[in-house]
């Protein structure tokens, strides 16, 4: 986003007290980002619900490859089994986890 982008999705909070609120949803549901702004300072950014589950998405992925990094560097390689190794220790096959239901951790 250029910052002439930004200049033109900034609406002050007053705007919403002036009848304003539904340009400014049609806005975002156009795929903008409004930065609200309170006495002259950032105070609230708004995005569409899609860009939202894809920032905190990203920001899962980040916090999971940052946990994974540390645990990379806590640990040599003689801690690490290969896959094959354990799925056969505990009698588990690639088709028996591919036939498994998806399950979503919160």
């Amino acid at each position: 986003m250029s910052v002439s982008d930004l200049l033109k999705n900034t609406v002050s909070i007053s705007d919403f007290n002036h009848g304003k609120s539904s340009k400014i949803f049609s806005r975002v549901m156009d795929g903008a980002t409004v930065v609200v702004m309170k006495n002259n300072a950032p105070a609230a950014v708004i995005v569409d619900v899609k860009e939202y589950q894809r920032l905190m998405e990203a920001a899962e992925d980040l916090y999971l490859l940052e946990l994974a990094q540390e645990r990379l560097a806590k640990h040599g390689p003689e801690d690490y089994r290969p896959w094959d190794e354990l799925m056969d220790e505990f009698g588990i096959t690639q088709e028996e986890l591919d036939a498994m239901p998806e399950v979503e951790l919160e």
